[in-house]
């Protein structure tokens, strides 16, 4: 194991210029045993455009396990927009998809492709992009497990038949960690998870995941798709304005395809999976049981079932708003199983819950709670201050969510214990 110090904000390799690459630096660690770590030069990376590696010979690849850090230093950004071409994020660097042409998106590539565990942190990921089919990651493609933290994952794509992931891809789990995943995009039939794609589990904690998107037949997961057993574990964050929009493509939000789906004090809110009657899920869908505690879940909506929350099997949600969401079938909840609501509110116009409501970006008769900053790690839902509000003191505060949920459970590094407990501090609003 060994650290290696990133110097310059070039592309290059070159042995003889006495500086080191992000690049060289990689392709040293690849010849080194074990997992290692790369750092950069605060001095050097200091923010602005000195925080800047544009990449101009194409994706990045490590070999091994490896940890590319950016705390140290000042907004490291990875762009895989070689000719610096692409429409822009308007008043950032953040590389526009949606806003930027084909011809303009030709030069770009992955930004990093890792054949072990991986760990990224303070890092800002724009711009990658595939083009083939089965061409994993647009941002990120990780060959076992993968941990972002502290980190920005923006304006990636992919545009092939199964190329999933917009913006990161592992193959085994994704641990996203107070970080942001937003504006990335698949196309293609099969092209699962807009933002996010694990063949293992996943779990956001204190994170956002927001404007991701499928556009493909059967492109499941607008924000995030799982396949493994483990499922998704959704806690202290906030999922929006996440669609699907191909024939069949389920789960707006959140897809949990192989294992249970667990929210906890999470705001799930404008999320739309629409095309026709076999895409279920607006907000979050699952092939497995639901639970939902804690949380609101508003203004999502399908063309199909579940407009809030769609579960295959048992569903249970505890101390919950899940109102105002629509559906040609079951508005807020649906499930295949068993169904068990308590402490909740479960029915009733979104205007007389929140303090504030918008009309959904794709359906304007479609009213959902608005997003402000009300404290916390991210953006929440605020209750209407209203003595005939529904959801004004009927939630039942012992309900517990079950010793499991504690950093050493949801962070694969097991962060120090100076980080907040995101139980302790409810994310959403309580009933």
């Amino acid at each position: 194991m060994a650290t290696f110090v990133v110097t310059s904000n070039s592309d290059v390799t070159d042995s003889n210029d006495e500086v080191l690459t992000l690049r060289e630096a990689i392709e040293l660690a690849n010849t080194s045993a074990g997992t290692d770590t790369i750092t950069f030069d605060p001095s050097i990376f200091s923010g602005g455009l000195e925080s800047f590696v544009r990449l101009t010979q194409g994706e990045l690849t490590s070999t091994d396990a490896v940890i590319i850090d950016g705390t140290g230093a000042t907004d490291v950004t990875l762009s895989g927009d070689a000719n610096g071409d692409d429409t822009l994020q308007a008043g950032t660097n953040l590389i526009d998809v949606k806003g930027s042409t084909t011809g303009q998106l030709d030069d770009n590539s992955r930004v990093l492709v890792s054949g072990g565990d991986t760990v990224l942190q303070g890092l800002t990921i724009t711009g990658g992009r595939t083009t083939g089919n089965n061409a994993d990651g647009g941002g990120v493609l990780v060959e076992g497990n993968l941990v972002l933290r502290d980190s920005l994952v923006s304006g990636n794509s992919t545009a092939g038949n199964e190329a999933e992931g917009g913006g990161v891809k592992a193959t085994g789990d994704v641990h996203v960690v107070d970080s942001r995943v937003a504006n990335n995009h698949t196309t293609g039939s099969g092209a699962n998870g807009g933002g996010v794609h694990a063949d293992g589990a996943g779990v956001l904690l204190r994170s956002t995941l927001e404007d991701n998107s499928t556009t493909g037949q059967e492109g499941d997961g607008g924000g995030i798709r799982t396949e493994g057993t483990g499922g998704i574990v959704v806690v202290d964050s906030t999922v929006s304005s996440n669609t699907t929009s191909g024939r069949g493509a389920s789960g707006g939000g959140v897809q949990a395809r192989g294992g249970d789906l667990i929210a906890v004090n999470s705001t799930v809110v404008d999320n739309r999976a629409f095309n026709n009657d076999r895409s279920a899920g607006g907000g979050l869908n699952s092939n497995f049981d639901t639970t939902i505690t804690n949380s609101t879940v508003t203004g999502n909506s399908t063309a199909s079932s579940g407009g809030g929350v769609r579960s295959e099997g048992d569903l249970t949600v505890q101390n919950s708003i899940v109102v105002g969401n629509s559906a040609n079938r079951d508005a807020n909840l649906s499930a295949g199983g068993t169904s068990t609501v308590t402490s909740s509110l479960t029915s009733g116009a979104a205007e007389d819950v929140f303090e504030n409501t918008a009309p959904q970006a794709g359906d304007e008769t479609v009213q959902a709670g608005a997003l402000a900053n009300n404290g916390g790690p991210t953006q929440t839902v605020a209750l209407k201050v209203d003595p005939a509000n529904p959801a004004i003191d009927a939630g039942d505060g012992t309900v517990g969510i079950g010793a499991s949920f504690n950093e050493a459970a949801l962070d694969l590094d097991c962060q120090s214990a100076s980080k907040r407990d995101p139980i302790s501090a409810p994310n959403s609003d309580p009933l």
